[in-house]
This record gives C-alpha cells, structure tokens and sequence, in this order.
C-alpha cells in the first residue's frame, strides 16, 4: 500500500520532491529502489513516508513521551543524574556558566 501523505500546513514550505515508502523498501519492492535511486540521482533528496512502516513512529512516541515524563520530574529528582559527563547524565540549562559566575 502506498498511502499518499497528509499535506502539511499551509504555512510550511514544502519543495516539489518525491516520496519514497519505507514500507516498500522493507520489502524489496524493485520499483521503490529504483524510485529512491533516481531520487538521489536527480534530485538528492526525498521524502521518506514511515506511515506504513510497522511501529516505528508508535515506538518513537513512546520514547518522546518517556523523555517529556523525564524531564517534567522536579529538579532535585533530576539531579540526582547529575554527573560530570558529556555525554551521560543531567545537567541543569546553562550550568556551563555557574563556574564563570561564582568566581571571585
């Protein structure tokens, strides 16, 4: 099945590009690989529709509803994550600066 997307807003700009179904990738429909590679040949980009593809968008509400439940935790329950890492933990917006504001 090759759903036709929702049309966005009006307000969006949209460009005039094709759009390639996932769902049809998955299964090694020949006439969609050979629509996304002349998409990236002519135009070098495309839509992707994941509308039809499993629980993909399902699964990824999930994990925007797990970080939205994350982070609307009071503060001190988030601290608690609080490490001196990069890449791990918790960090309160803009601690970067709370070391150039409590210098003497």
């Amino acid at each position: 099945m090759t759903g036709t997307p929702s049309a966005p807003p009006e307000d969006i700009a949209v460009a005039n590009l094709p759009t390639i179904e996932m769902n049809l990738l998955q299964a090694h429909d020949a006439s969609e690989f050979e629509k996304l590679l002349k998409a990236c040949e002519v135009y070098g980009f495309f839509y992707l529709n994941l509308e039809n593809y499993g629980t993909m968008l399902q699964d990824w509400q999930k994990v925007l509803d797990l970080m939205k439940d994350y982070f609307d935790q009071p503060l001190d329950v988030k601290m608690r994550d609080c490490r001196s890492s990069d890449t791990h933990g918790y960090e309160t917006h803009r601690s970067e600066l709370l070391p150039l504001l409590t210098r003497t």
